[in-house]
């Protein structure tokens, strides 16, 4: 796997700065979500108050019958992937 410096990550922050993304792109950065996660969040899984986010779902795109490619919520793969992510600040934001 490849990584983001420190410094790609800044200037990744800064560039997405008011783009339509920038919530995704920050939480991504912020967080190490994975997409499919980003993807299946909902707002009821953000608590603004304790500044969390609670992840217990995933996106997928499946291919389920051989017809045609379909979004499907799922749960993790594993357990470990049930799991409460403490926000900075600047995600809160």
């Amino acid at each position: 796997m490849k990584f983001l410096t420190v410094e790609q990550a800044r200037h990744l922050l800064d560039i997405a700065q008011g783009h339509t993304l920038e919530a995704m792109i920050v939480l991504a950065v912020l967080t190490g979500m994975r997409r499919g996660e980003l993807f299946a969040l909902h707002w009821e899984d953000i608590n603004f108050r304790k500044g969390t986010i609670y992840v217990h779902r995933s996106l997928s795109y499946k291919n389920a019958d051989g017809l045609g490619c379909i979004y499907r919520e799922e749960l993790p793969k594993t357990t470990a992937g049930i799991r409460t992510i403490l926000l900075p600040d600047i995600a809160l934001e």
